[in-house]
Order: C-alpha cells, then structure tokens, then sequence
C-alpha cells in the first residue's frame, strides 16, 4: 500500500536531521523527537533522494509480505536497494505504518505508533550492547491527518533464521544444534539483563550466521518492553521460542535453560534444579 499525500513533519526546519550523537544528548530530555538519520547514511540516502519524511513514505519497494491490517490502520514491511555514491548496492528494510498505535501509560487515549516504541527498544538494544540490525532513519509524521510512522534498518546478510538454520543440520549434529542453542541462551540473557523482554521471541526473529561463525542477532522489538519479574520474562521468552523448534528436544531446552542461568548467575534459576515438569509441560509443549 503507498499513501501519496501532503505530509505535515512535526518537527522543525532547524531539527530535521538529527545524528546518532545528537539524539543520545536529549534522550532523556524529550520522547518526543520525531526524526532519526544515522550521521553515516546520511549521504547515501541524501544520493539516492531521500530526504523529507515524504520521500522515504513514497520511496518504492519490494513488499515483503501483506500489509498487518488491524488497530484502525496498517503496517507494512518493504525491501529497498540504494545506490552508494562509491558504486554497489546497498539493502535496507522498511517499516512503514499509518494509524498503527499502541497505547501505554503515557499515552492511554489516543496511544503513539507501535514503531516508535521499537524506535526506542532498539536504542536501548545498541546502548546494551544487544546484537540487533543496525538503525538508519525513524520518523514519525501526520499522513492523511492520521499519526504515520516509518523505521529503516539495514539488512543483515549472511544470516538464516534460527528455525532454518537448525532443519538445514543433519539429525545426528547434535553438538552443532547445542553450540546454536548456547548463543541463542547468551543473547536472550543478554537482552533480559538490559531490562527488556523480547515479548515476540519468534526463531524467524533470531538470525543465526550461516557459516556458525559470528555473533546472533535479534530482530523485531515492536513487542519488547521492562518487565518486574524475571521468571515472567523467562517464561514469555523461553515459551515462545521453544514451541516453535521441533526439532529441538527436552534435553536441548536444559542446555538452553542452563546456560541462561549460568549467564545470568541469578538464585531463582538454579543449575542444579530442573523447571518444574508442570511449567516444562504446559508452556513449552515438549
């Protein structure tokens, strides 16, 4: 779906652009900012014709899959190659939605674009050090006199989704599926020790090097937020991920769930102590 139309920015002409250096002086000061480029990709998308809000809402791409229809508006996720101004191409993924809102304590009526919110979980991703792709442009602007949003990452090449890397291993590779399943445990302990659970822990949402060499990285954090309770975390997390591996069996979550403990040196995850059998069982469906 591409909305053409008269786009209204909300933010001023003296603050249209603003760097990676310039957004962390005033993360605390404001949530409202509005406009993100990443100081490097500022040239290429400048080459490619890429500069206003309206540029990138009309930019044509490759759609992914179908637009998400619901909440009274849409999200649609599209591919685009840029030119780069030293030869090549460069791929990037773009978010784009038009009254796509979630609500949250400080927004409780009228809600504020679920991007936005991912906007600011990938932030505190990369402050983390938590493996995720890396951001080039976020704003948020008025389409159509509806709230609009877009959100450009990079594309990270090289990878599978966990879910096909693990089918594409021999049966018999059980050490190769544990040495995957020890990455995955660190980066979900990792992202859990930020503050943050991942709340859509989809394998599809976890790329894993198809060569096995290289860090894991984490996709999707329209759904991620703070959470009080760790074993909820867990719980939401470790849940999610394991009904959708088949392939992986009881003994593959205790590596998982171990090391987790092991990275996390937390009491109420003891190594020497198995999930109980009811929470195996009913969230887990091993």
């Amino acid at each position: 779906m591409n909305v053409r139309a008269e786009v209204v920015t909300t933010v001023n002409a003296a603050a249209r652009a603003i760097t990676i250096e310039q957004y962390e002086d005033c993360t605390r000061a404001s949530r409202d900012t509005t406009e993100f480029i990443a100081s490097d990709w500022r040239p290429i998308l400048r080459t490619n014709g890429l500069v206003a809000f309206a540029d990138f809402w009309n930019f044509p791409g490759t759609a992914v899959d179908a637009p998400n229809v619901a909440r009274g508006g849409w999200s649609h996720v599209a591919k685009h190659e840029l030119k780069l101004p030293s030869g090549g191409i460069a791929t990037l993924y773009t978010k784009r939605q038009l009254h796509y809102q979630t609500k949250s304590w400080r927004h409780p009526f009228v809600g504020e674009p679920t991007l936005k919110r991912e906007f600011h979980n990938l932030k505190k991703c990369r402050d983390h050090g938590v493996p995720t792709a890396s951001m080039v442009y976020f704003a948020t602007a008025k389409v159509e006199g509806k709230p609009a949003a877009i959100l450009i990452t990079e594309a990270l090449t090289g990878f599978a989704p966990l879910d096909v890397y693990l089918q594409s291993l021999p049966p018999d590779a059980a050490l190769a599926r544990g040495a995957v399943l020890l990455a995955v445990a660190r980066v979900i302990a990792h992202l859990h020790a930020s503050g943050l659970k991942h709340g859509c822990f989809y394998p599809k949402h976890i790329l894993v090097p198809t060569n096995g060499i290289g860090q894991l990285h984490l996709l999707d954090f329209e759904k991620a937020r703070p959470f009080l309770l760790r074993h909820r975390a867990m719980r939401r997390d470790f849940g999610t991920l394991f009904r959708r591996l088949p392939m992986c069996s009881r003994e593959d979550f205790e590596v998982f769930r171990r090391e987790y403990c092991v990275r996390t040196q937390k009491r109420w995850c003891p190594i020497s102590q198995p999930l109980p059998s009811s929470w195996t069982a009913r969230e887990l469906h091993l």
